[in-house]
């Protein structure tokens, strides 16, 4: 029997308008939220025939407006992770941000993943469905003040043969240089396929160096990860545990990148590559950036029922850390000037 034609749609659900993304060919389904962030709050995709939840709906909608960059897969732009006491300096000037981050005085994650996005398009081709976003301070006049630097950024989501894809394009709106990072924020429920153990769980971060980091934020310092934390093959929770890494009670909060804090990244055809797996369900979730996303911070919450692959530009903090004579991935635009990238999630059976 052949498969329904694959779609967009635009639906209500709880009182919100929902984007939604459908490919029956390989099962998959998507749910974007543009008036919180364009956040992609749901992901479903089938693997060996059974239906695999990647990201899952928020448990509540009031929780998740106040803090949307704890479900979903939040946008972090201009900047992803913290920046220290929201204090930084460029091209000789020096400027203050919103603390967004009362309890620790700083600024984290940029500033469009709480506000609407408009929807630019909407469309099916023979790579799949797909709908475009676009928030900036020509058209969003509630980020004007949130950030020093004019800017626009579009997203385009989409399905590609069960592939969950965001695709960036960021924008300098002004006449002079700015520096920007970006980031993406999904989480997957663990343990993923609902079988098992959260401390079954295994996850692999495919990268040279580790940051060690206070509050969040790195120290400046990167050593090798053989040295320290080697996550190219797969530790399990449990494992991390028994050395102090997560764990019942306690966040799990690791730093890595392709490039130590002195010298720039060997060139690669992707970013870092990371994900995680869970034997007992026999299925693995898979995070392939392209090459911009040379860093990458694993997040696991105390409550433990989700974990969170973020792949940055660059590391938190960067715009501080340059200024010290560290290799951070800071990005800078020029006049104009336009930035491109692009982040695959994917679930497939282990073998």
């Amino acid at each position: 029997m052949r498969a329904e034609p694959s779609s967009v749609t635009t639906e209500e659900h709880d009182g919100m308008v929902f984007q939604i993304l459908r490919e029956p060919a390989t099962e998959s389904e998507a749910w974007i939220l543009p008036e919180v962030g364009a956040n992609c709050v749901r992901f479903v995709t089938a693997v060996d025939g059974r239906p695999l939840e990647v990201i899952r709906l928020p448990e509540s909608w009031d929780a998740f407006r106040g803090h949307p960059t704890l479900w979903g897969s939040a946008v972090l732009f201009p900047f992803p992770g913290r920046i220290r006491g929201g204090r930084f300096s460029f091209a000789g000037k020096t400027h203050q941000l919103e603390i967004n981050e009362p309890t620790a005085g700083n600024a984290i994650h940029g500033c469009v993943s709480r506000h609407p996005w408009s929807l630019l398009q909407t469309g099916v081709t023979e790579a799949g469905p797909s709908a475009t976003y676009g928030i900036g301070m020509d058209s969003c006049d509630e980020i004007l003040d949130l950030y020093p630097f004019p800017f626009r950024l579009n997203m385009t989501i989409s399905i590609r043969n069960g592939h969950l894809v965001h695709s960036f394009v960021a924008e300098n709106l002004g006449s002079n240089p700015m520096p920007i990072g970006l980031g993406l924020h999904p989480y997957f429920p663990l343990p993923i396929g609902g079988r098992g153990d959260v401390d079954d769980c295994e996850i692999w971060i495919d990268a040279p160096y580790y940051w060690a980091q206070e509050s969040a934020i790195p120290t400046g310092d990167s050593r090798r990860a053989e040295e320290t934390l080697d996550l190219r093959t797969p530790r399990s929770l449990r494992a991390l545990a028994s050395v102090g890494i997560g764990g019942r009670d306690r966040m799990l909060n690791v730093l890595y990148s392709q490039f130590s804090d002195r010298h720039g990244p060997t060139p690669a055809p992707h970013g870092i590559r990371c994900g995680v797996r869970n034997p007992k369900a026999g299925c693995e979730i898979v995070v392939e950036p392209s090459n911009a996303f040379s860093a990458c911070v694993t997040y696991v919450p105390v409550t433990r029922d989700k974990v969170s692959f973020e792949p940055h530009t660059c590391v938190p903090n960067a715009f501080n850390l340059v200024n010290e004579g560290r290799t951070a991935g800071t990005i800078t635009l020029g006049r104009r000037e336009f930035w491109r990238g692009s982040i695959d999630i994917s679930a497939r059976a282990l073998t």
